[in-house]
């Protein structure tokens, strides 16, 4: 049949995997790996709030790399000699998805999505205290 009629199940076989593994869960329905990926553009959106000037993303940057910007406005979670924040475990997430051949396990998938959550969170935070207070008085 040659190249012209070979086509790649991969990325079916990968989501019917995904789905059978959530089965009877609470995440049964979810795909990983879109989820994830999904979290990505909403990050950037607040970045850019909170930075203006920060650069346009390139299609395949590592998050630490593209959020580099923020990332002093993270608190770290480990020793202050380490300093690794959210968003080291937010990058490793976004590597697996983007370069494994497998979906991410449960495990992966609950520590991206809370990296996540945190670095929105901390970015509306930076966001509430950047705005002008109202004087009430």
């Amino acid at each position: 049949m040659g190249q012209a009629g070979y086509v790649s199940l991969h990325g079916q076989h990968a989501g019917i995997m995904n789905s059978v593994q959530t089965l009877g869960t609470k995440y049964e329905g979810i795909r990983f790996r879109r989820v994830l990926l999904d979290t990505i553009p909403q990050i950037d959106e607040l970045a850019r709030a909170v930075i203006p000037s920060h650069p346009a993303m390139k299609p395949h940057a590592r998050m630490l790399h593209h959020f580099r910007f923020i990332l002093p406005l993270l608190p770290s979670i480990t020793s202050e000699e380490e300093n690794i924040s959210f968003l080291h475990y937010y990058d490793s997430a976004i590597q697996i998805v983007r370069n494994s051949s497998r979906e991410p396990t449960e495990a992966e998938f609950e520590l991206g999505m809370q990296a996540a959550q945190e670095i929105i969170n901390w970015s509306v935070f930076c966001l509430k205290m950047s705005w002008p207070m109202s004087s009430e008085d």
